[in-house]
């Protein structure tokens, strides 16, 4: 066995560039503040007995699951990559631009097309807690 076969796996060459390195760290922290906030409002809204707050429980595992292992594996495949991003100041990325498969958009449209989902999904779960909790009330329950 040679010495270039058996230390392949150290090379950086079989991992051109690391996902998403174009976004800023604030960009992550932004959508990460935003799906908090959406399972927060099920919290406040809807865990008014055992059984429901048992299964909002069991969501807020999923989806902590669903955005720690990718952030995981993107940590783990930092290390392997040559290609490192300056963080740099927030607002230079806003005015930058970031490159998708379908070309370039403005850092403010990757920052609201990733804020999108959760800030509509939040206003719309508060909505309908709102709705839930105001029958219960006109109910007597």
């Amino acid at each position: 066995m040679n010495a270039e076969c058996f230390f392949h796996h150290n090379s950086t060459a079989n991992i051109p560039s690391l996902p998403f390195a174009d976004l800023h760290k604030g960009t992550y922290i932004a959508g990460g503040l935003a799906w908090l906030a959406f399972i927060a409002v099920f919290w406040v809204g809807f865990a008014t007995d055992l059984h429901s707050a048992f299964m909002i429980a069991i969501s807020t595992v999923y989806m902590l699951m669903y955005f720690v292992t990718p952030g995981l594996m993107i940590r783990m495949a930092g290390r392997f990559t040559a290609h490192r991003q300056a963080d740099g100041h927030f607002d230079a990325f806003l005015a930058g631009e970031v490159g998708t498969h379908t070309g370039s958009i403005g850092g403010r449209e990757a920052l609201i097309q990733i804020i999108l989902v959760p800030a509509a999904l939040t206003l719309c779960t508060g909505g309908i807690a709102y709705a839930y909790h105001a029958a219960r009330q006109a109910a007597g329950v």
